[in-house]
């Protein structure tokens, strides 16, 4: 059963079904299957009522998170053959069929199955023939040389029609091929082709031959038979190499990241430094004394240090030593190694605290969890925004050129970062950083993210003030709106609450009916005492949002603070319906629906959260009720005597408004000498014999005195 929301006002589901979008979409970030590494299945179709399962030895059973299917007859041999399509690696496979066909038998026999291959091509209908309908009539098999039937079976005797529709397609991101194939079985020939074209026009095509392929036009009866096309020119066509070439590890990003800060400490002064990305290129690399790979490198960027700073790019290098536990090396051995190299650039010991911030940015760049790979290095652009990403060792020749192509446009960028040439199908996208925003934040990193969304929202707002259209402005306002609320999120959670204000009123102007900037304006107004600001949001959040469950009930409870019950009954109605089984909203109604005098609607909703022994206010207003209420309906005095009893079991001691309000009960039962008694007691350990409590204990220990039972018209109290 699907879990995603019917309707986009659900939000409180749409919370539960993105939050389990975002832990199926780390597991796959750690590398795990989609599908539980669940093999594919293969059904045949044995002309019975059930299949037979062959997924073994189809050889299609693989382990991959298949996604497509597509068919075709690949190699124009007659027979079917797929292409699958995955997920992960690898994302293609081609399965061809290895089969007996008309083209390949398998032995020297003259019986063997062959097939039709059919292409349409509409004139009155669609160009493509979308949605005709092909008809085969195959002829009864022939007897054969001693004059019994082939087959001996009663199907042999009859015509036989095979059926099928064109489709554009009818699978998951995938198309097959418009040559609808049709198996026809040893023995048999075609009395006829006949097509039902989209149009409603009917075309019938004879002398139509097995092992063949016809291309078929509306209107002409002259089926037309078709060579078909070239196999086997696809790797010349797009140059691919029989050799093997050496694997580079690099990426170059087209949507360039800014980096996060960072600070490390100084190999030769041990003090901490902050590295500057700005005004010229920086390659932060990753290294340790350990690490054969990594002090070549480090060696050859020595030689050539002289080509290097012409470029006028600033090397740093933290070590990882110390970090590793399973390398017995510390920062001392990292600062013998850059001595005796005479490294010309500044260096440092890495932490855990860079390395978990430079794992959240390749996360983010290559969809999982990357592990530390040495060496690593990561070429910056003047900007302070990520350019290209190492995992191999980079050699002087290969970083020039980078550090060359650093100022490209967006659109060289792009085409710099993908191995082949192409055409594109639209322009270059701008990254919107709130995605990294919230990767930080998730991780601990709140000032990382905070500047991230500064750098968002500067980049939105330049974005408002260029567009043109009505309809994309609405968009950019929108845009705009989410990440200023963002970022006033990241300021609350560090207390930093008159600049989130700044930023929530900010996304007010944008958007005013945006209510999640209404949520957290309201939170702040509480925050600061401000409840009748907070209603305004509370309002304003719940007229965008009218079947919101939380916002109804921020709403509420805002009102109940300022004391407008009458207002808030409505707003707890609409909660407490949603979701019945939350005691504690059943209790605010009750408490709202006393205030208001609706004692009768009151009680069912005491009732309910009495059922949780631990809230005591909500027990003791029902018993209270059922023990003083004037409407002779309402009372019922064994009950409110009970529920006194079982929670002066549960308290195991004396609670001056328990005992009034068992007091009441036992006068309701008729037991007034020991409400008497219970009220005298009470008096006697008052502490302020004189308070209001004491006097009102005195008015009605003086009514049970008389044999009078107490009467509450409000019914308020406890």
């Amino acid at each position: 059963m699907s879990q995603a929301p019917a309707l986009a006002s659900e939000q409180d589901k749409l919370a539960a079904y993105r939050s389990a979008w975002q832990a199926t979409r780390e597991m796959l970030q750690q590398g795990k299957s989609f599908s539980g590494h669940e093999r594919n299945c293969a059904f045949l179709n044995c002309r019975g009522p059930r299949f037979a399962n062959v997924s073994a030895i189809s050889g299609l059973d693989f382990e991959d998170d298949g996604r497509t299917i597509g068919l075709v007859d690949w190699d124009q041999d007659g027979d079917i053959d797929m292409w699958l399509g995955n997920r992960s690696a690898p994302r293609l496979r081609l399965m061809l069929n290895d089969c007996e066909s008309a083209t390949r038998p398998l032995s020297n026999e003259r019986s063997h199955n062959g097939y039709l291959a059919v292409r349409l091509h509409g004139t009155q209908s669609n160009r493509d023939a979308i949605g005709a309908r092909v008809s085969v009539i195959l002829a009864p098999r022939p007897p054969d040389a001693t004059g019994n039937e082939t087959g001996g079976l009663p199907e042999d005797d009859a015509e036989v029609m095979l059926i099928q529709t064109l489709r554009a397609g009818d699978g998951y991101l995938s198309q097959s091929s418009k040559w609808l194939h049709f198996g026809v079985e040893a023995g048999r020939e075609i009395r006829r082709v006949s097509v039902l074209w989209p149009s409603g026009h009917v075309d019938d095509y004879f002398d139509v031959l097995a092992n063949s392929r016809y291309e078929l036009t509306e209107g002409d009866a002259a089926p037309k038979r078709s060579s078909g096309g070239q196999v086997g020119e696809l790797a010349a066509d797009v140059g691919l190499s029989q050799q093997a070439e050496p694997v580079v590890r690099r990426t170059y990003l087209s949507n360039r990241i800014p980096m996060p800060s960072i600070e490390y400490r100084d190999c030769k002064t041990s003090e901490s430094r902050r590295l500057s990305w700005q005004d010229s290129p920086t390659l932060l690399t990753l290294w340790a004394s350990w690490c054969p790979p990594c002090l070549a490198e480090l060696s050859h960027w020595t030689d050539d240090a002289g080509a290097l700073q012409a470029s006028s790019v600033n090397i740093v290098a933290l070590s990882l030593d110390g970090l590793d536990t399973a390398h017995d090396t510390q920062a001392a051995d990292a600062s013998r190694v850059l001595q005796r190299m005479r490294f010309p650039w500044p260096a440092g010991m890495a932490t855990r605290e860079i390395l978990d911030k430079l794992a959240i940015v390749e996360s983010l760049i290559f969809n999982q969890q990357p592990g530390v790979t040495l060496p690593a290095s990561y070429l910056v652009d003047r900007h302070g925004q990520l350019a290209v990403v190492y995992h191999t060792s980079v050699s002087v020749e290969q970083l020039r050129q980078d550090l060359d192509q650093l100022d490209a446009t967006p659109a060289q960028r792009r085409d710099l970062a993908v191995p082949l040439p192409g055409r594109w199908l639209h322009p270059p996208r701008q990254l919107l950083l709130r995605t990294v925003a919230r990767a930080f934040r998730e991780r601990g990193f709140e000032q990382d993210a905070a500047q991230y969304l500064k750098l968002d929202t500067a980049f939105l707002e330049r974005q408002r003030n260029e567009v043109g259209s009505a309809e994309q402005q609405r968009e950019w306002n929108r845009q705009f709106a989410m990440a200023n609320v963002d970022l006033a999120r990241t300021l609350i959670a560090a207390n930093q609450h008159d600049d989130a204000q700044d930023y929530l009123t900010t996304a007010l102007q944008a958007q005013p009916d945006y209510a999640d900037a209404h949520l957290e304006s309201g939170e702040l107004c509480l925050r600061r005492g401000d409840v009748k600001g907070a209603i305004r949001h509370f309002r304003s959040a719940a007229d965008s949002q009218p079947d919101s469950v939380s916002t109804r009930a921020k709403l509420a409870a805002a009102l109940v603070a300022d004391g407008d019950f009458a207002a808030a009954v409505s707003s707890l109605q609409f909660v407490a319906a949603a979701v019945p089984d939350q005691l504690e909203i059943r209790a605010q109604l009750a408490r709202a629906l006393l205030e208001v005098g609706k004692f009768e609607d009151a009680v069912p909703h005491l009732r309910v959260a009495a059922a949780n022994e631990e809230d005591l206010a909500s027990a003791l207003a029902l018993a209270w009720i059922l023990a003083t209420s004037p409407a002779d309906e309402l009372r019922d005095g064994p009950a409110a005597l009970d529920i006194c009893r079982r929670q002066q079991a549960r308290l195991k001691t004396s609670h001056l408004v328990l005992i009034d309000v068992a007091a009441a009960a036992y006068a309701e039962t008729g037991s007034y000498p020991t409400a008497v008694n219970m009220l005298e007691t009470a008096l006697r350990r008052l502490v302020q014999p004189d308070s209001d409590a004491a006097r009102s204990l005195s008015q009605r220990l003086e009514l049970y005195r008389q044999g009078r039972p107490y009467r509450d018209d409000d019914g308020r109290y406890p």
